[in-house]
């Protein structure tokens, strides 16, 4: 067995974190309410900036009250004010909206097969032209996803807002060891606002990744994190919703995604956008019987936080 077929079998219950709903009774998904973020200098009076809907209509288990809770916490210690999103997508839903926040949406509820190949929308024509209409008219915007096949779901959305998401799974390295750091000391981040911070205690020069999707932008994106030169995509033939053991590894559909991007924004008309691949990043959770931390209480995720939080900033206008 290679290292990487290794990390495969080793790692894809916990890469099913990502996207499979939590449940204490398996210890799957726990948020970890030890998780405390330390807001010194809040960007708007506490209870009083701007609305931020959290999508709860696409099947998202990424939302307010489940897996997103650690991040609305830091959101509100910013003074942004979180709420839940719970009808479609329209012009007249939106109107609530200062910011929206879709986190990795889903068809249909999950299921057995989650994994397995093509992966439906989870938006609707109707949803997507008014996320568009919305965006352009001043709305901002942060689309969150991960590796496939949550990629595939928001990859119709992705495209009308100008990247072209990657169905399958990225890692910065073929071994993919998780977590994965990316640091500013390796070329992977970028020249952005929302890595500067708004002094420089707010500077992020490492986060923690747990199972990415990439991205290739068009030419309106400004690139915030990047794969490197042993970035790779792969698509996973095996025993997790597939149902195709026997082609080995070696068989499996392997991309370069050097220059990729795993974060980045775009401006369009009046309206601001962040693309990011890695829904698990803005959460705190501890996986499995042994509660081992992940994202944001992960010791490597230590900025993870301020990453998060300076996303929603860029987007407010606030950096």
């Amino acid at each position: 067995m290679t290292l990487h077929r290794r990390r495969v079998v080793g790692m894809a219950s916990a890469m099913a974190l990502c996207i499979m709903a939590p449940s204490s009774a398996t210890g799957q998904q726990v948020n970890d309410s030890a998780f405390r973020f330390e807001n010194p200098d809040p960007a708007f009076p506490l209870g009083n900036g701007p609305r931020v809907c959290v999508d709860e209509t696409h099947h998202n288990v990424h939302s307010l009250g489940r897996l997103f809770a650690p991040f609305v916490s830091v959101l509100r210690s910013d003074g942004f004010r979180p709420q839940r999103f719970t009808q479609a997508i329209s012009r007249e839903t939106l109107e609530a909206c200062a910011i929206l926040i879709l986190g990795s949406g889903r068809a249909g509820p999950q299921a057995d097969d989650l994994w397995a190949y093509p992966h439906a929308s989870a938006y609707s024509r109707a949803e997507m032209n008014a996320v568009v209409r919305w965006v352009r008219s001043g709305g901002a915007l942060l689309l969150f996803w991960d590796h496939a096949p949550a990629a595939g779901a928001a990859a119709g959305l992705a495209a009308l807002l100008g990247v072209q998401l990657l169905d399958a799974w990225a890692d910065q390295t073929p071994q993919g060891n998780y977590p994965e750091i990316v640091r500013r000391a390796d070329g992977l981040m970028a020249d952005h606002l929302i890595l500067r911070g708004r002094r420089p205690s707010e500077r992020i020069d490492s986060i923690a990744t747990h199972g990415a999707g990439a991205f290739f932008p068009s030419a309106w994106i400004q690139p915030v994190l990047l794969f490197g030169p042993r970035g790779t995509g792969w698509v996973f033939l095996g025993d997790m919703g597939q149902a195709l053991p026997e082609i080995p590894e070696q068989e499996w559909p392997r991309f370069s995604i050097e220059g990729w991007l795993l974060a980045g924004t775009r401006q369009w008309g009046a309206g601001r956008i962040v693309f990011f691949g890695d829904v698990t990043l803005c959460t705190a959770q501890l996986y499995g019987p042994a509660a081992i931390p992940l994202a944001m209480s992960h010791p490597s995720g230590a900025q993870n936080p301020l990453l998060c939080l300076n996303m929603v900033r860029w987007l407010a206008g606030a950096l």
